[in-house]
């Protein structure tokens, strides 16, 4: 749920790239669900060679800003799963298929009916400490150019690290 929520927040944020740069039809996020409860955020999308750095900005940045908690982004995304949970119930179809899911994801049929106390409850502190992983511990890929790419990457993608006297340094 959380990572959902998340997702619905960046996605809201990046849609701002494409009007802002034009080098890119947008940047998507969606989430998966492992099972066991485990979330994975996918952020994807086509951007021309030339604005790849960017891109690449604009997802470090945004990740950033989420991951400092501060913005309205978070709870925009709360609201927007609430929304679509509502009207992701409306008919049986919907409901035989939400149970389904959430079966093969390893969850009760009653967690579905728990959804709305779990984001009303919704703690932002967890969420952001797995956030502000994401840059160290997630996986970048690219395809395209492969020097466009390395070039792109080596400026935008540099993982800030302490080193021993306290100070951060790119690696």
């Amino acid at each position: 749920m959380r990572a959902e929520v998340l997702s619905v927040a960046l996605g809201y944020r990046y849609e701002t790239l494409r009007e802002n740069t034009g080098t890119t039809y947008g940047l998507k996020t969606w989430v998966e669900t492992l099972r066991g409860g485990t979330g994975v955020l996918y952020i994807g999308g086509s951007v021309e060679n030339g604005g790849l750095i960017t891109a690449l900005r604009s997802i470090r940045e945004e990740l950033a800003h989420l991951g400092s908690g501060k913005g309205r982004e978070l709870d925009y995304g709360r609201w927007m799963v609430a929304s679509r949970y509502n009207l992701g119930l409306a008919t049986t179809e919907e409901l035989v298929a939400r149970v389904l899911h959430a079966a093969r994801q390893g969850f009760s049929v009653g967690s579905i009916d728990a959804v709305p106390d779990v984001l009303a409850s919704f703690q932002a502190a967890p969420l952001i400490a797995a956030l502000n992983q994401c840059p160290e511990k997630g996986v970048l890929s690219i395809v395209g150019d492969r020097i466009v790419a390395a070039r792109a990457v080596a400026q935008e993608w540099r993982i800030q690290k302490p080193n021993n006297r306290g100070s951060v340094s790119p690696t």
